[in-house]
């Protein structure tokens, strides 16, 4: 007979014909289910292999956490991490205009009608390196992810100062460590090979120095972040010429802040620079160290006929920037290098003053300018590394001052900082503060 008159019969006699007669549907319904598991499972498996079985791995040392207690210390000052953050990310991420990288800076709404939030529309590669940090500590791991997606659309990374390449690949390298695949690996050396010497030296950039007929010249600002941002600022304070004028020139050069004395170990210990490479880093930021008496640092360095040459100065002859001065005591501090005389000028400078200024007048031997606010951060830095509870908690307390306590206000919770007549929030503040305590 006919298959189709057979299968008829079949099924008339309640048998189930062909393949059926053999396999019930539940039968059918499991060996299905296993054949898709087993194609699913060999896809993920290549795709693991390709991104993630060849990656090199690259362990870093452990990050000193804060204590319980000194986080708690904290939230006596006003500095409440979970509100902190929670503000942050609901002013900086959630309602600013992309949701995902985060805008440098916020001028908050004034007294007057006119004066609305308001946002810069900048967005520095170095903030976005702070937040990645906090997203790979945090265990945000899809946030990560999005945010580094981001940073690859927006960002060209050559065309970065190089303090601020320096700050993403220290970052990166974090984020390599907990959620890399071969990809990032990659990435990690493009820009590695994009930053270091051979010998493992930071390349120098374009940096434009103020000339002192007599005397040593001085940086202004580092020009070659100014002309890739189109935020060509920084001007001189003092005059050389008689029309009130001031020379300028532009060197190569590295500012000492940028040498990022721990990033520069963990790259050389697991083979992305050559060996030998952080001594000769530790021992120019070393050497950079202004005299006995002033134990600040250099503004930069520059490298003639081989030999490394200072220049001290930053902005102005006679002057050493504060800012850039504990920037690089914190790099030293982090690889337990920063020398006892350095610490002690910190701490009987902090509490013999009441604010911590950003310039140091060697004419005067002392402070003056502007309120260094970032140094708070920095210094509790510092504390944490020397567990130094007393320095930490005044450190709290300035920082504390600053911390926004009107309910109506946007930024409550938030560090802000007043700017004429207006209040503003800076991302690194908030990031930095986050990260110091979370």
């Amino acid at each position: 007979m006919k298959r189709r008159t057979v299968n008829f019969i079949m099924s008339q006699n309640g048998q189930k014909p062909g393949i059926l007669s053999v396999l019930d549907r539940k039968k059918l319904i499991i060996i299905g289910s296993c054949v898709l598991g087993a194609l699913i499972l060999g896809g993920l498996y290549l795709w693991y292999v390709r991104n993630y079985a060849n990656a090199r791995k690259v362990e870093l040392e452990s990050i000193k956490p804060v204590s319980y207690e000194w986080v708690n210390g904290a939230a006596e000052e006003g500095i409440v991490k979970e509100f902190l953050w929670s503000r942050t990310k609901e002013l900086m991420l959630k309602n600013a205009t992309d949701n995902t990288l985060i805008v440098d800076k916020i001028t908050l709404p004034g007294k007057l009608i006119d004066q609305t939030l308001e946002e810069s529309g900048h967005y520095s590669l170095s903030d976005q390196a702070l937040l990645l940090k906090i997203y790979v500590r945090d265990n945000e791991r899809i946030k990560a992810m999005s945010l580094v997606s981001e940073i690859d659309k927006h960002f060209v990374f050559e065309n970065e100062s190089v303090k601020d390449k320096v700050a993403y690949l220290d970052a990166y390298l974090e984020y390599y460590s907990s959620y890399g695949s071969k990809s990032d690996l990659q990435k990690i050396e493009a820009m590695t090979n994009q930053l270091f010497e051979e010998d493992g030296t930071l390349k120098p950039s374009l940096i434009t120095v103020a000339v002192y007929h007599g005397q040593a010249y001085v940086s202004s600002y580092d020009a070659e972040a100014a002309l890739q941002t189109g935020n060509a600022t920084g001007e001189l304070e003092s005059s050389n010429n008689d029309d009130g004028t001031v020379d300028t020139k532009t060197v190569e050069g590295v500012l000492l802040s940028s040498v990022n004395l721990r990033l520069i170990k963990e790259l050389e210990k697991n083979g992305f620079i050559p060996e030998g490479a952080y001594e000769k880093n530790l021992k120019i930021v070393k050497d950079a160290v202004i005299s006995s008496d002033i134990p600040l640092y250099s503004f930069l360095y520059t490298l003639e006929n081989g030999e490394v040459e200072y220049i001290y100065s930053a902005g102005s002859f006679g002057t050493f920037s504060i800012e850039e001065s504990v920037e690089t005591m914190r790099n030293l501090a982090q690889v337990g290098e920063l020398p006892e005389s350095a610490y002690s000028w910190i701490k009987v400078t902090l509490y013999g003053t009441e604010a911590f200024y950003d310039t140091y007048y060697l004419a005067s031997t002392g402070l003056g300018g502007n309120e260094s606010f970032s140094s708070y951060i920095t210094i509790a830095e510092i504390a944490v590394l020397y567990d130094d509870r007393d320095v930490f908690d005044l450190c709290a307390q300035r920082i504390g001052v600053r911390i926004a306590t009107l309910d109506s206000s946007p930024a409550l919770s938030m560090v802000f900082r007043t700017e004429g007549t207006r209040n503003v929030v800076y991302a690194k503040d908030n990031l930095g503060v986050y990260l110091l305590i979370r």
